[in-house]
């Protein structure tokens, strides 16, 4: 598959100064204005209006991420090499850190993909936390179930072509098949409905409830300094107030090891997602408030 990034759409787009001021018409036309009281106890209670909101959505509110593994499938496959307790060179698994992880929207497309890997997911929301680890926990119990009754079906095909071969003599099931040929090869897709037969899933080491945008909360209880692989900022510094931006840059980089990625996607000017979002956000909060 072509990476989007590198499609004919991203490559020929152009953003005129015409579309550009409709876009901002569009923005200014639908602002509503927030008192500054307003906007003091909103940043004073983020974390409870998170867990209010995901308590209210659960995990309907964003999609599963699936464009990830399109566009940086090298970063989470590429391994390098180690030396084990016997000398035989095996691959090191990699950590990957997601802050603000939601409920699972990015990680659980990737734990999913990449059982090379060991994922740590934290988030402001306790809410979010409780909710992507019993999700996880539901697809782990699915795929150990998928196990065990594939585990049961070799052992009845074992069984079945032993009772064929016992009965070759007296010429009756020469044909010996343990599976059947016609039937469709499922394909195993990063989505819990999908999951139809087992697979290896990366390991999600652990959960935590952290604000990413304190410059005091960096702990190594959640991995040592200086070794993840891989931080991901999915849609999370537009989430934060403009001042905390640089803590949250910081914190990544105290976790980072020396050549790893920072894998950050978020909104673009004019985004009509990012215009949706806004005037629906804005509502909600508004309404909150006033009640």
């Amino acid at each position: 598959m072509r990476p989007f990034f590198d499609s004919d759409i991203v490559v020929n787009f152009t953003l005129s100064e015409e579309v550009i001021q409709r876009e901002k018409k569009i923005i200014e036309n639908n602002k509503r204005a927030i008192h500054e009281f307003q906007k003091e106890k909103l940043l004073q209670e983020g974390k409870k209006n998170w867990d209010k909101f995901y308590n209210h959505y659960k995990t309907n509110f964003f999609k599963d991420r699936k464009w990830i593994k399109v566009e940086f499938d090298h970063i989470f496959k590429d391994g390098e090499l180690q030396n084990d307790s016997n000398n035989c060179e095996k691959e090191k698994r990699k950590t990957i850190l997601e802050m603000g992880c939601g409920v699972g929207n990015t990680l659980i497309p990737l734990l999913l993909e990449y059982d090379n890997c060991d994922f740590i997911g934290i988030d402001f929301s306790k809410n979010a936390i409780n909710l992507l680890n019993e999700k996880w926990e539901k697809i782990v119990h699915i795929n150990e179930t998928l196990k065990n009754e594939q585990m049961n079906g070799q052992n009845i095909n074992h069984l079945l072509s032993l009772r064929d071969i016992s009965n070759a003599d007296n010429g009756e099931g020469n044909n010996v098949s343990t599976e059947n040929e016609d039937q469709p090869e499922e394909e195993n897709c990063s989505c819990i409905y999908d999951l139809k037969e087992y697979k290896k899933l990366g390991n999600l080491i652990k959960t935590s409830v952290v604000d990413i945008t304190s410059d005091s909360e960096v702990s190594t209880d959640l991995n040592e300094l200086g070794l993840v692989d891989v931080v991901l900022l999915i849609y999370v510094l537009s989430s934060v107030s403009p001042e905390k931006m640089k803590n949250v840059i910081l914190n990544s980089y105290k976790y980072l090891k020396s050549g790893g990625y920072v894998l950050l996607r978020d909104y673009g000017l004019y985004d009509l997602t990012k215009k949706l979002i806004i005037i629906f956000v804005i509502s909600e909060l508004i309404l909150s408030l006033s009640n």
